[in-house]
């Protein structure tokens, strides 16, 4: 058996607010993950939102998609 002294600290247990990706509005900032990178809304119409993500990409997210139904963390 081996033993160690290193302490193995456990991550730190996440506690910001997260809101529906789909009640997010134009303008607004968010994160999918703690000091992740940080996209904004960029267009809100009836069937998609479009997204401007950190790399400068714009990406639609629909109703139905993958992102749709995600919890993000608004800032």
């Amino acid at each position: 058996m081996n033993i160690s002294n290193i302490y193995h600290r456990p991550d730190p247990v996440e506690t910001l607010p997260r809101v529906p990706f789909s009640s997010l509005r134009f303008g607004n900032k968010f994160q999918y993950r703690p000091n992740g990178p940080i996209s904004q809304i960029y267009m809100v119409s009836d069937d998609h939102i479009m997204v401007k993500r950190w790399d400068d990409w714009l990406v639609a997210v629909k109703p139905g998609s993958m992102g749709w139904d995600k919890m993000v963390i608004k800032l």
